[in-house]
């Protein structure tokens, strides 16, 4: 069983109609990095909590918000490309 109590609870759904959304699947798709169906929206959820809002990002914050995720479909270095894609556009 799954509780939240006084917090905010954000889901894929609730980001699809975003600028930082777009911005997120824009960069992955011209960086060839395409994370399968199991774990790319986990990945874009994680994106998007460190884009949203954030003037800059290092890649400290990348890679806490990153590599949680472990998955054989993407490449690290494809990941990095599609957040430097992002954030250049910024």
């Amino acid at each position: 069983m799954f509780a939240a109590r006084r917090t905010d609870v954000t889901t894929i759904e609730g980001v699809e109609a975003t600028r930082v959304y777009r911005e997120i699947v824009r960069g992955l798709d011209e960086s060839g990095c395409t994370p399968c169906r199991f774990c790319r929206q986990g990945k874009v959820l994680s994106l998007y909590g460190v884009l949203v809002g954030a003037e800059t990002v290092t890649r400290v914050d990348f890679d806490e918000a990153i590599l949680a995720h472990r998955c054989r479909c993407t490449d690290y270095e494809e990941m990095v490309e599609a957040v430097e894609r992002i954030v250049a556009r910024r």
